[in-house]
């Protein structure tokens, strides 16, 4: 897990940031990226399922742009609301992340664009870091990816 959600992870489980009402995951990465939207989604259900979101109530769910961009709304057991986009069509090299999420007592908020973001003229953008797919996370993918809006195929 990435040290970024892993941050926001242990904030839930210590319950820093209260009850978790909202989620927001946003990544947009090169077209190189292109067929990497499974290992994207089995990311994500690591993240949800250690935030201990792991009952999906409601889901929309919308794939545009030559099935490059995502986009899902949704509900989880708790009344917790997400909004998840990615976007597999961005023309710059690196990648752009942006997590938030809201409780009762706190917000967790990571850009990866931030000024307050490391940057360094010498060093490289590094690309994006996929992590291995996992079985445990094939029933949500499949969830998510069978409830596409047919008429977001453009």
């Amino acid at each position: 897990m990435k040290l970024e959600d892993k941050a926001c992870v242990d904030l839930v489980k210590e319950k820093k940031l209260g009850k978790v009402s909202f989620v927001r995951y946003s990544l947009s990465l090169n077209k190189q990226h292109d067929g990497k939207l499974d290992m994207i989604l089995s990311e994500l259900y690591t993240w949800f399922e250690e935030m201990g979101m792991k009952e999906v109530k409601e889901l929309s769910v919308s794939l545009g742009k030559g099935r490059q961009v995502l986009l899902v709304t949704g509900q989880f057991e708790g009344a917790i609301l997400c909004n998840i986009f990615i976007n597999l069509t961005q023309t710059t090299d690196g990648f752009v992340k942006k997590l938030e999420v809201a409780g009762t007592d706190g917000l967790y908020v990571f850009n990866s664009e931030s000024e307050e973001a490391f940057v360094s003229s010498c060093i490289p953008k590094k690309d994006y870091e996929f992590e291995e797919v996992t079985a445990k996370s094939q029933t949500w993918r499949e969830s998510i990816l069978s409830q596409v809006v047919k008429g977001g195929n453009s």
